[in-house]
């Protein structure tokens, strides 16, 4: 995209974690000045940018997607090229943050999102993937706490978004901050197609 976003990616390689670099207000005035959509499929295919990370950069700046519609975010699932040999073991890179963020956070069904507009090869991959992060598709207590102390961004940002894209056809979550429900969402995730 550009060498700013590179030195970015860059200085965030440097840091332990990467919660506190987004928290800086220089970093979010000049990641602001992109156009949100193309920001976020950028980062979400960059070998350099980690899940956790990334994972910051959504709960801490959600003013970069606040405004998006579920068709932005469609298109988002759709230009994201996830890899037919990702490990969870092994990879650390970002290419299933959107599906995650948006089950885990702002409570709609990703996983159908997905399923209803990507390849039969795409969905394959993420059949096989995401069923392995399925213990971290769920908010924690932490979680909990880092909205209620302002450490993420500001909750009525995650809670607009849910309303807007359940108004605009997406469908809730299934499967919502319990544990036991973890081999129930894999099953979800590998067996039931739209």
């Amino acid at each position: 995209m550009d060498t700013y976003l590179d030195k970015i990616l860059s200085d965030l390689a440097k840091t332990f974690g990467g919660l506190e670099f987004f928290k800086s207000d220089e970093i979010k005035r000049e990641l602001l000045k992109y156009n949100g959509k193309e920001l976020l499929v950028y980062f979400f295919n960059h070998p350099n940018m980690k899940f956790k990370k990334m994972q910051f950069l959504l709960l801490t700046i959600p003013e970069i997607w606040k405004d998006f519609n579920l068709e932005d975010w469609i298109y988002i699932i759709y230009n994201v090229k996830r890899p037919e040999n990702y490990h969870i073991l092994f990879n650390e890179e970002a290419y299933f943050e959107d599906i995650k963020f948006l089950y885990k956070y702002i409570e709609v069904d990703s996983i159908k999102l997905y399923k209803q507009y990507c390849k039969n090869e795409d969905i394959i991959i993420l059949d096989k993937v995401i069923s392995d992060y399925a213990y971290d598709m769920f908010k924690t207590e932490l979680d909990i706490e880092n909205f209620e102390d302002f450490t993420y961004g500001d909750v009525h940002y995650f809670k607009e978004m849910k309303e807007r894209l359940l108004t605009q056809g997406a469908q809730e979550t299934n499967y919502k901050n319990d544990l036991t429900d973890i081999d129930a969402l894999r099953n979800y995730i590998k067996y039931d197609h739209i």
